[in-house]
């Protein structure tokens, strides 16, 4: 435990990020998914030792497919808020569409994710809710198979996040997930560089407790 973090002296201050695929394959899970962001939040805010609702900034990322798998949108980055209230119009404007071959704009997203500005004395926690893997991971059809084409690599972006004491929790959408061949070894690697954790879509809520203990842990 970082005894100095914990100080009476120190306040507490909590960075979440949540990460939603939105593309057309999420149709059954977008609204499950805004449902446990919402109880996520509202334990951080009760029981997570805040001294105001302020102490908590929540953020969130969606994110599709690269052209020309889609043509909406790779990720649409909202940014942080302390404003819950704004964090649930954001989640109400997230339906699922898009998205092309299986493998999706995961590590766009992760890019934007470990950009935002992070406050550095906070505990800082990202959750990302998918049903498939990165391009790059050696899935059947992938169509940009050599990696994402904005050039970044998931794994180096995970240990940066590690450096800079951000914990990655991955959401795996089921069945669709077990579907692809490495989704589950890979997500299971790529969580424990940060030392976070994969779970099933059905037990989302553990990561209630997470969110209110990550920076005891």
């Amino acid at each position: 435990m970082d005894v100095e973090s914990h100080s009476p002296d120190r306040k507490m201050l909590r960075d979440l990020v949540f990460i939603q695929d939105a593309t057309g394959s999420q149709g059954s899970y977008i609204t499950h998914s805004t449902e446990h962001i919402q109880r996520i939040c509202a334990d951080i805010i009760s029981h997570g030792g805040l001294a105001s609702a302020e102490d908590l900034r929540v953020g969130l990322i969606a994110f599709r497919d690269h052209p020309p798998q889609d043509h909406t949108y790779v990720t649409k980055n909202f940014g942080f808020t302390s404003d819950i209230g704004k964090v649930h119009e954001n989640l109400k404007t997230l339906y699922a569409s898009g998205g092309g071959d299986g493998p999706e704009a995961v590590t766009a997203s992760l890019w934007d994710a470990l950009n935002l500005d992070w406050r550095p004395t906070a505990s800082k926690m990202i959750v990302l809710i998918a049903d498939a893997p990165p391009h790059g991971i050696g899935e059947y059809g992938d169509g940009f198979d050599a990696g994402s084409p904005d050039g970044h690599d998931p794994l180096v972006i995970a240990r940066e996040l590690a450096q800079r004491g951000i914990v990655l929790f991955f959401v795996a959408c089921e069945p669709a997930l077990s579907g692809y061949a490495h989704a589950n070894d890979f997500y299971t690697a790529l969580t424990s560089i940060t030392s976070g954790l994969m779970v099933p879509c059905v037990r989302i809520d553990s990561l209630r407790s997470f969110g209110i203990n990550v920076s005891t842990g």
